[in-house]
């Protein structure tokens, strides 16, 4: 199916976005937790994603999120 839906960002807890925000790999500059902005969450699949623009280079983003990872808000 494939089908990308979009998920609320905002509705998260602080803390939640946060370690999403910080927790990335940018594959532009070869780099881990460079942060990123301009955050989209949506899921394919069952699985979640959040892009962004990275904050280093401004080239796109794109982490899979896996809710086991995430802080305890």
């Amino acid at each position: 199916m494939n089908e990308r839906v979009q998920r609320q960002f905002d509705s998260r807890s602080e803390a939640e976005r946060q370690w999403m925000l910080d927790n990335t790999w940018c594959d532009n500059c070869n780099a881990a937790d460079l942060g990123m902005s301009n955050a989209r969450e949506y899921s394919i699949d069952d699985k979640i994603y959040v892009e962004g623009d990275c904050n280093k280079c401004e080239k796109p983003v794109v982490s899979e999120i896996h809710e086991r990872d995430l802080p305890n808000s």
